[in-house]
């Protein structure tokens, strides 16, 4: 996919991703960060939400926008999902690293 058609301006992209019926009712919007850079830049996106007063959240490879200025809560972070998996990894490298000394 290369960048924006002939007909459209970066300022145009924004207009209608920030005009959205999702935007307007203060719901969640979801873009990839590699298509927000390649069509109008992370800074220009960012800058651009910020004036709406909606929070931008990273994950991965997604802006997740938060049309509205409620606050965010993490009800609950996979503690145990996220320590299972990444205890036999740093135990792996451990050993990698002890049986090269």
């Amino acid at each position: 996919m290369t960048g924006l058609p002939d007909h459209m301006t970066p300022e145009m992209w924004l207009a209608q991703v920030f005009a959205s019926q999702e935007a307007r009712r203060g719901g969640v919007l979801k873009r990839q960060i590699a298509d927000v850079e390649r069509l109008v830049g992370r800074d220009r996106f960012l800058d651009a939400a910020a004036a709406r007063g909606f929070q931008v959240l990273q994950n991965g490879r997604h802006f997740i926008v938060l049309c509205n200025l409620h606050p965010v809560h993490r009800l609950r972070a996979p503690n145990g999902l996220s320590k299972a998996r990444s205890e036999p990894a740093a135990r792996r490298v451990l050993t990698r690293f002890q049986n090269r000394v």
